[in-house]
């Protein structure tokens, strides 16, 4: 893998990164928890289950 490739993934991983907890109107659509965290990207995701509501499906994941 070369270094552009590297620093585009740590780019996105930090955008995913769980931030503070934010309960919203409703917990996760998918496994039920009560309370999603949002990511600096203004997406909230699952730590439980990595749904992001705002994708319709699951957050991206990084090794």
């Amino acid at each position: 893998m070369n270094r552009d490739s590297d620093d585009e993934e740590d780019r996105q991983r930090d955008q995913w990164t769980l931030g503070e907890y934010d309960n919203g109107e409703t917990g996760c659509p998918n496994c039920g928890r009560d309370r999603l965290c949002l990511c600096p990207n203004g997406k909230h995701r699952c730590e439980k289950c990595n749904w992001c509501p705002e994708l319709k499906g699951y957050a991206p994941f990084f090794d």
